[in-house]
């Protein structure tokens, strides 16, 4: 490490370790996937966070000139998808029953 440098506080992977970077996936039980992900397959939660409660986020991002596609409601779970500049596509979702 050269003088000035910050060290990496990210571990080295070594060969064979599992990464999983982000899967969204619907589950019956959050606590019980989570269990079951993080305690018998032994992967690492590096972070766990909750989306707000409320539609407002749409709103949001579309007074801040963000290009917000309307909500699509597919089966009880609502969409709304969005691209940043780069093309990078991104899924806001709302789940009304974790309300």
């Amino acid at each position: 490490m050269s003088a000035g440098e910050a060290p990496n506080p990210v571990a080295p992977v070594t060969p064979g370790a599992m990464l999983l970077e982000l899967v969204i996936l619907p589950v019956a039980d959050i606590d019980r996937a989570k269990a079951f992900y993080r305690d018998r397959v032994g992967f690492t939660v590096d972070v766990d966070v909750a989306p707000a409660e409320g539609e407002a986020v749409r709103a949001g991002l579309v007074a801040h000139g963000v290009d917000v596609a309307p909500v699509v409601d597919r089966g009880g779970v609502l969409y709304a998808g969005f691209s940043d500049p780069d093309g990078n596509t991104w899924m806001l979702q709302h789940m009304p029953w974790r309300a």
